[in-house]
């Protein structure tokens, strides 16, 4: 069995089946859309220089471990995946074919739009978060409303070409997840997820397959419990 508080590399899909029955109280997962992403963002000078590659399993909607969920949740858990409107339909249809019922689809607003289609498209200002509640959920602050406005993280910090803001992560945690319990992020990318749970005093774990973005998420753990003022 997996030990709380721990990121593991490897597999997810390998990884939550060591998960005890029912002993996660709210997923958080920012599940790969499907687009095979790369950034066109120049490094070191170097123009044609991508500042990240294209992350693993981006080939299409990664949705293959949902059907793990059900399993490893309580009748008290909720789940929050991050998506793009455009892919979130297989996302939903996913949860609805293992048993989880979808209640809403929270609008997390940006504060800038990205670049993209610059002539015929309009800026895109938001992506989607899917949220399914179990029979037993109830939010441990008040019903929160569908749409979060929290600014990205600027291009210039990035250390993951999706990494979201630490206190967005933590509003989805504060919502929904009981002092001590557990938050599962089965692709944690550079760890995001579990610093917020370790600032809110969370139990945590995470999982991710990319050596590069393990490591990163280790040192910045590390680094958030040797000094923890510094975040």
């Amino acid at each position: 069995m997996l030990k709380l508080d721990n990121i593991y590399h490897g597999d997810c899909l390998e990884l939550i089946q060591q998960i005890p029955d029912h002993s996660i109280d709210t997923v958080i997962t920012d599940l790969p859309y499907g687009i095979s992403y790369q950034s066109n963002r120049a490094t070191h000078g170097r123009k044609n220089s991508p500042k990240f590659d294209v992350i693993a399993n981006d080939e299409k909607p990664f949705i293959d471990f949902i059907k793990y969920l059900p399993r490893v949740i309580k009748p008290t858990s909720a789940i929050y995946l991050f998506t793009r409107w455009d892919v979130q339909q297989p996302v939903i249809d996913e949860l609805q074919a293992n048993g989880m019922k979808v209640k809403n689809v929270l609008i997390w607003d940006k504060g800038v739009h990205s670049m993209g289609d610059l002539y015929t498209a309009y800026g895109m200002r938001y992506e989607s978060i899917v949220f399914s509640s179990m029979p037993d959920f109830r939010f441990q602050n008040g019903r929160p409303v569908d749409i979060i406005a929290c600014n990205k993280v600027f291009n210039h910090d990035l250390v993951h070409p999706n990494e979201k803001p630490v206190d967005l992560l933590r509003r989805l945690i504060l919502d929904s997840t009981p002092e001590m319990g557990t938050v599962l992020d089965c692709t944690c990318g550079s760890g995001t997820t579990l610093l917020a749970a370790i600032e809110e005093k969370r139990h945590y774990i995470g999982f991710e397959i990319d050596e590069k973005y393990y490591n990163i998420a280790s040192r910045r753990i590390k680094d958030l419990l040797a000094y923890p003022k510094m975040f």
